[in-house]
This record gives C-alpha cells, sequence and structure tokens, in this order.
C-alpha cells in the first residue's frame, strides 16, 4: 500500500512523463520557445500578454473509489481493538491545461500531452522509481523538500496499478469548473486515475491460529480435518412427512405412524409427540428396520394392556385425549 504521499507522488509522476515527453518529441521546437510543465491551480498562471507556452496539470477532485471503499471492512472487533489497516481507495480527477500567447501553440501542447497519456494507461512501476527516485549525490543535485519526500510514498509497491483513463466533461461542468478557478478558460482535457490505496502501518491484533480442524484419531492422533457432506441440506435430522395407515387423517391407539425425512440415523432419533393442551410430552422408539430416510413408530394400544411402568410411554394410561 501507499502512504499518505501518494496524491502528491501520482502528480509528479504524471508531471514527469509530460515533461519527458515534450523533451522527446522536440515540442519546444514547434513552439518556438521553451515549454514549462506545471501542477498549480489555474488562478495561479500568469497569463495576458506575456503568457508563455505552458502544460498545467491541476488535481481539482478526490473521490473514493467504488470498488476498493470497503475493502477489509470492519477494522476492529468488539472490544475496539485494531484487527486489520483497511485502505484509503481513492479516484483522482486531474484537468490538462495549455497555455499560450500565440495561435495554434495551445492546441499543439494539448495535442502532444494527450498522446502521451493515451499510449500510457496506466503508470508503471519502473516509470514511477524514475520519477520519483532521489538524484546522486555524485551529481550535486538537489530536489525540493517537497518533492524529496515522495520518494516515501511507496506508490511502486502498491498491489494496484494506477491507471489513466480520459474523463468526459460537458460544457456545464467545465463552466462550473473554470467560474471555480477564477480564471480564464484554457483548451482542457480531464482525466481519472485509479485506484490510490493509502494506508497507515499500524499494529494489527491477529487472529488466534487454527491448531486442530477436527477431531483426532484416538489411535493415530493424527488431525481428520472437518466432516463435510456434498449437499447443501443441512445435516441435522428433519422431518418431513407423518403418515398415518389407510390414508386416514390421523394415527389411533394401536397403530403404526409412518415418519420420512432425512438424516434420521442413529441411536438418538425418536419420535417425540407433545399434548397440545398440557404440554406433556412422550417419546417412541422407532421399529425395527429405520432407515435414514424413514421408519415407524407403534402407538400403544387401547386398555386393557400389558403391564408397564407408570411413566414409560408404552403405557397407555399416559396419553391424554387429545390432539398430538
Amino acid at each position: 500500500m501507499s502512504t499518505a504521499l501518494a496524491l502528491a507522488a501520482v502528480t509528479a509522476v504524471l508531471k514527469d512523463l509530460l515533461d519527458n515527453a515534450l523533451i522527446d518529441q522536440s515540442v519546444s521546437a514547434a513552439v518556438g520557445g521553451s515549454v514549462t510543465v506545471s501542477a498549480l491551480p489555474p488562478d495561479r498562471i500568469e497569463t495576458g500578454e506575456n503568457e508563455k507556452p505552458r502544460l498545467n496539470l491541476f488535481l481539482y477532485q478526490v473521490a473514493p473509489n467504488a470498488a476498493l471503499r470497503n475493502l477489509d471492512l470492519p477494522s476492529r472487533d468488539d472490544r475496539g481493538g485494531r484487527r486489520s489497516n483497511p485502505p484509503l481507495a481513492l479516484n483522482l480527477h486531474y484537468l490538462l491545461s495549455a497555455y499560450s500567447a500565440l495561435d495554434f501553440e495551445a492546441e499543439i501542447l494539448l495535442g502532444y500531452a494527450m498522446l502521451m497519456l493515451h499510449e500510457t494507461p496506466a503508470l508503471s512501476r519502473g516509470a514511477i522509481r524514475r520519477a520519483l527516485a532521489a538524484p546522486s549525490p555524485v551529481g550535486g543535485g538537489m530536489l525540493p523538500p517537497a518533492l524529496g519526500a515522495l520518494v516515501a510514498s511507496d506508490l511502486a509497491e502498491q498491489m494496484e496499478l494506477v491507471k489513466l483513463a480520459p474523463h468526459a466533461l460537458n460544457t456545464e461542468e467545465i463552466s462550473r469548473l473554470w467560474a471555480a478557478f477564477g480564471a480564464k478558460y484554457r483548451p482542457s482535457a480531464a482525466y481519472m486515475a485509479t485506484v490510490v490505496l493509502i494506508e497507515r502501518d499500524l499494529p494489527a491484533r491477529s487472529p488466534l491460529p487454527v491448531l486442530s480442524r477436527g477431531e483426532r484419531d484416538p489411535v493415530t492422533k493424527r488431525d481428520e480435518g472437518v466432516r463435510v457432506q456434498p449437499t447443501l441440506l443441512p445435516p441435522y435430522p428433519a422431518l418431513e412427512s407423518a403418515a398415518p395407515p389407510a390414508l386416514q387423517p390421523a394415527v389411533r391407539m394401536g397403530e403404526r405412524l409412518s415418519l420420512a425425512g432425512r438424516n434420521l440415523e442413529g441411536d438418538s432419533v425418536a419420535a417425540r409427540f407433545t399434548h397440545l393442551r398440557s404440554g406433556r410430552t412422550l417419546e417412541l422408539e422407532p421399529e425395527p428396520g429405520a432407515t435414514a430416510t424413514a421408519f415407524e413408530v407403534r402407538m400403544p394400544p387401547d386398555p386393557p394392556a400389558a403391564p408397564v411402568p407408570d411413566e414409560s410411554p408404552l403405557n397407555p394410561a399416559n396419553w391424554q385425549a387429545g390432539v398430538y
């Protein structure tokens, strides 16, 4: 991720690319003089009769990136401790303007600049490092303090490349921009640089490590891993239907009740009956021949019945009249 210097670093790299493109294309010969590349607000540029050939790159808007703005959120746990450092994802909107007091020179400058940006869809890591590299102390070169600080922006190391794309502005937007600048309109083109990821290097609490993925084998002591099933259905027992015999609307005492569902295997599966009024609950064990998808239970017979314990669900006396 980049540091808080990334905004200025992107502007500095673009300014350096424009400057190099004008030198490589010998644009100064086409306009009959030297050309200046700046990154100033338009109201601070000298205009009028002494207006010199100039390309100006102005960062007029900074907006959050919609795709990455919520990356790594939430960043804190329920106690307020920092879990992660979510980056600040930004899109940078630039206005590229050409200045000159003579005919056609502003259009020439703007054409060369737009062609360079068209052929540079993204800021490569090498271009960023070259533009922000500190000068060799052997040559005695000195950078301005602000530009020298951009070496620590880490823009070349962020995971996303900064991509450039033209941004169309309608007449109303252009008029509002130049009215806000308090300057006269010059030939201009708008561009968007995306995405700049800014992150602070702060300590975060890491989650506890995973020591075991499941139960260990009692003999080999190996981690058997997590038990999974290749289905979207939940792994718990579920009842899907209860069918009384002979298509009756209800089951009567002494009859068999057929239950169907899933995951019905196991010794702990039983049929539980709850009286709607009293809330009394009785459980019956499955009959022999039960499967994972169906089993049957036999209701206790009507009195007289064989003597059984008083609390047993097989005792007909324990079944109150009513609906279960």
